[in-house]
């Protein structure tokens, strides 16, 4: 078996909100989660993702970067002291260390870099 296909179809069941203003990001990210089964929602605005957090379920948070509103610590504040019930797993994509997350990953990165420990985090937290 490759090693791409010892994670595959590991986020079935599982929703993904990818929070960035860089398309490609947005684009690789998310295909990469829906290639692992996972559903997937892509807002450039965090505050509407803060909003897409209260209406549904979601498992995982991805903040890949600045936004048109809140920054990153302002962001992952929100979702943790407001939305904590509902989100399992919270992972910045950057530079930068925050305790409100559960994760970090620095730029640049291989998808496989970020699924990885998200998914050991998200079984850890179930």
């Amino acid at each position: 078996m490759s090693d791409p296909d010892k994670i595959k179809q590991v986020f079935t069941n599982y929703s993904i909100i990818i929070v960035s203003e860089d398309e490609t990001v947005c684009r690789i990210l998310g295909k990469a989660f829906e290639n692992r089964g996972g559903t997937v929602q892509i807002y450039n605005n965090g505050n509407m993702a803060l909003s897409s957090i209260d209406s549904g379920s979601v498992d995982v948070v991805v903040y890949a970067g600045m936004v048109e509103k809140g920054g990153p610590d302002w962001f992952l504040q929100q979702v943790r002291t407001q939305k904590k019930a509902s989100v399992n797993v919270i992972w910045y994509v950057g530079d930068e260390k925050f305790n409100e997350m559960d994760g970090h990953t620095q730029r640049p990165f291989r998808p496989v870099e970020l699924l990885r420990p998200i998914y050991s985090t998200l079984k850890s937290a179930s």
